[in-house]
Protein backbone atom coordinates (compact mmCIF):
# COMPACT_ATOMS: atom_id res chain seq x y z
CA UNK A 1 0.00 0.00 0.00
CA UNK A 2 2.73 2.45 0.93
CA UNK A 3 4.55 1.94 -2.37
CA UNK A 4 1.54 3.27 -4.30
CA UNK A 5 2.41 6.81 -3.13
CA UNK A 6 -1.19 7.48 -2.13
CA UNK A 7 -0.54 7.22 1.62
CA UNK A 8 1.65 9.11 4.10
CA UNK A 9 1.63 6.25 6.57
CA UNK A 10 0.53 2.63 6.64
CA UNK A 11 0.50 0.61 9.87
CA UNK A 12 -0.50 -2.98 10.38
CA UNK A 13 -1.31 -4.50 13.76
CA UNK A 14 -2.95 -7.63 15.08
CA UNK A 15 -5.81 -7.39 17.56
CA UNK A 16 -6.99 -10.81 18.66
CA UNK A 17 -7.84 -12.76 15.52
CA UNK A 18 -8.06 -9.67 13.28
CA UNK A 19 -5.46 -7.85 11.24
CA UNK A 20 -5.94 -4.08 11.50
CA UNK A 21 -4.61 -1.81 8.75
CA UNK A 22 -4.39 1.88 9.64
CA UNK A 23 -3.69 4.27 6.76
CA UNK A 24 -3.09 8.00 6.52
CA UNK A 25 -3.93 9.23 3.02
CA UNK A 26 -1.96 11.93 1.27
CA UNK A 27 -4.08 14.97 0.35
CA UNK A 28 -5.06 15.37 -3.29
CA UNK A 29 -3.99 18.47 -5.21
CA UNK A 30 -7.08 20.52 -6.02
CA UNK A 31 -5.38 23.40 -7.82
CA UNK A 32 -1.90 24.51 -8.91
CA UNK A 33 -1.32 28.19 -9.63
CA UNK A 34 1.49 30.64 -10.19
CA UNK A 35 1.60 34.14 -8.71
CA UNK A 36 3.89 36.76 -10.25
CA UNK A 37 5.04 34.52 -13.10
CA UNK A 38 6.14 36.66 -16.04
CA UNK A 39 9.04 34.89 -17.71
CA UNK A 40 7.43 31.54 -18.48
CA UNK A 41 4.26 30.22 -20.08
CA UNK A 42 1.86 29.08 -17.35
CA UNK A 43 0.36 26.30 -19.47
CA UNK A 44 3.76 24.82 -20.31
CA UNK A 45 4.80 24.91 -16.64
CA UNK A 46 1.54 23.34 -15.54
CA UNK A 47 1.98 20.51 -18.05
CA UNK A 48 5.59 19.83 -17.09
CA UNK A 49 4.72 19.83 -13.38
CA UNK A 50 1.90 17.38 -14.02
CA UNK A 51 4.35 15.12 -15.86
CA UNK A 52 6.50 14.90 -12.70
CA UNK A 53 3.56 14.33 -10.36
CA UNK A 54 2.33 17.78 -9.34
CA UNK A 55 -1.05 18.48 -10.86
CA UNK A 56 -4.76 18.60 -10.19
CA UNK A 57 -6.03 15.24 -8.99
CA UNK A 58 -2.58 13.91 -8.07
CA UNK A 59 -1.57 12.96 -4.51
CA UNK A 60 0.42 15.77 -2.85
CA UNK A 61 4.04 14.99 -2.02
CA UNK A 62 6.03 17.71 -0.24
CA UNK A 63 9.32 16.41 -1.65
CA UNK A 64 8.03 16.79 -5.22
CA UNK A 65 6.81 20.33 -4.47
CA UNK A 66 10.25 21.21 -3.07
CA UNK A 67 11.96 19.81 -6.17
CA UNK A 68 9.59 21.76 -8.44
CA UNK A 69 10.38 24.97 -6.51
CA UNK A 70 14.13 24.37 -6.90
CA UNK A 71 13.72 23.66 -10.62
CA UNK A 72 11.73 26.87 -11.11
CA UNK A 73 14.50 28.81 -9.33
CA UNK A 74 17.07 27.13 -11.60
CA UNK A 75 15.09 28.14 -14.68
CA UNK A 76 15.18 31.78 -13.57
CA UNK A 77 18.94 31.54 -13.01
CA UNK A 78 19.47 30.17 -16.53
CA UNK A 79 17.81 33.35 -17.83
CA UNK A 80 20.22 35.46 -15.72
CA UNK A 81 17.41 36.55 -13.40
CA UNK A 82 19.40 36.17 -10.19
CA UNK A 83 17.08 38.19 -7.97
CA UNK A 84 14.05 35.98 -8.54
CA UNK A 85 12.72 34.33 -5.40
CA UNK A 86 10.33 31.41 -5.53
CA UNK A 87 8.29 30.18 -2.58
CA UNK A 88 5.70 27.46 -2.46
CA UNK A 89 2.50 27.89 -0.45
CA UNK A 90 0.42 24.85 0.42
CA UNK A 91 -3.14 25.65 1.52
CA UNK A 92 -5.21 22.80 3.00
CA UNK A 93 -8.87 22.80 1.98
CA UNK A 94 -11.84 20.58 2.78
CA UNK A 95 -12.08 16.87 1.93
CA UNK A 96 -8.34 16.21 2.34
CA UNK A 97 -7.30 18.41 -0.58
CA UNK A 98 -4.67 21.14 -0.96
CA UNK A 99 -4.03 24.12 -3.22
CA UNK A 100 -0.42 24.54 -4.35
CA UNK A 101 0.77 28.03 -5.22
CA UNK A 102 4.20 28.96 -6.57
CA UNK A 103 4.93 32.63 -5.72
CA UNK A 104 7.63 34.36 -7.79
Amino acid sequence: LFATGLFKDVRISIEGNAVVVIIDERPIIANVNFVGLKEFDTEALTKSLKDVGIGEGKPFDKALADRAEQELKRQYLTRSLYGAEVTTTITPIERNRVNVSFNV
